[in-house]
């Protein structure tokens, strides 16, 4: 029987992390009121990923490191993207020039969008699986954007508690079904929905942050893979990259730790 997960702990915030690993976004952004944590811990914790999206690419053959942590997969009403953008759905870098408008950390920020028209795509950042049989703990903190999100739209983390094969995303093969599954358990849902936000119009203080502590003891495997999973039927109005958009979320400065129980 698969054991019920547990997430030690869920910390949010608007503007910026309370936390000391993001201590570089609270002394670079005074505009931000921050309250950062002592480092006292983080000689303790491994870095898995830590990524704030400073390139023009997500994913390409000129930066092959970042397909050490990623890979994109979209699901569009069952086609499946792999790697590259779906029709008008993507999840894209853009730049605080670009949209107009700023990110959270540094000048870029990863935009996931859909397409106009009301038609469904699941749009997955999924990280590269990791074997963390050594560790008891995973810390993912990371800060996001969600922009004028319908009822039926969501932005979520979660968990593959199966193997890759189960999870639809082995090396090769990506299956639906896979990716369906109740293989993948959320750990964490936003709540928050960014009314009246299309991506030209919001302010620093629209970022929020997120700050997930999650128990590998939970899993029934030492192999650690988990997905950005974002659910939107809009994107830019019209189509019209640059644009304003209808729906959307954005993410900036993710990192993932992993620790012994008392490295965090």
């Amino acid at each position: 029987m698969k054991k019920a997960f547990l997430v030690l702990g869920i910390f949010s915030s608007v503007g910026c992390f309370e936390s000391g690993t993001i201590r570089n976004i609270c002394s670079n952004n005074p505009n931000l009121n921050c309250q950062v944590e002592s480092e006292a811990n983080e000689d303790s914790a491994t870095v898995l990923i830590e990524d704030s999206f400073e390139r023009s690419t997500l994913l390409s053959d000129s930066t092959p490191e970042f397909s050490l942590w990623w890979r994109k997969i979209i699901n569009d009403r069952g086609i499946i993207f792999n790697s590259i953008p779906g029709p008008y759905v993507d999840a894209a870098i853009f730049s605080s020039q670009q949209m107009g408008s700023p990110v959270a950390d540094g000048d870029r920020a990863l935009y996931f969008y859909g397409r106009e028209g009301a038609s469904i795509h699941n749009i997955y950042l999924i990280s590269n699986s990791f074997d963390l049989s050594q560790y008891e703990n995973v810390d993912i903190s990371f800060q996001y954007l969600p922009i004028d999100l319908d009822s039926d739209d969501y932005f979520s983390l979660e968990v593959c508690a199966g193997t890759l094969t189960e999870c639809g995303v082995p090396d090769s093969g990506i299956t639906v079904a896979g990716l369906n599954s109740a293989n993948w358990e959320s750990i964490w849902e936003a709540d928050k929905r960014g009314d009246g936000l299309n991506g030209k119009n919001h302010s620093l203080a629209d970022w929020h942050s997120a700050n997930i502590l999650f128990d590998l003891n939970s899993l029934e495997t030492s192999q650690f893979t988990f997905r950005i999973n974002v659910r939107v039927d809009e994107g830019f109005v019209r189509n019209t990259l640059m644009g304003a958009m209808e729906d959307g979320v954005a993410i900036d400065s993710i990192r993932v730790r992993a620790a012994q129980a008392t490295g965090f």
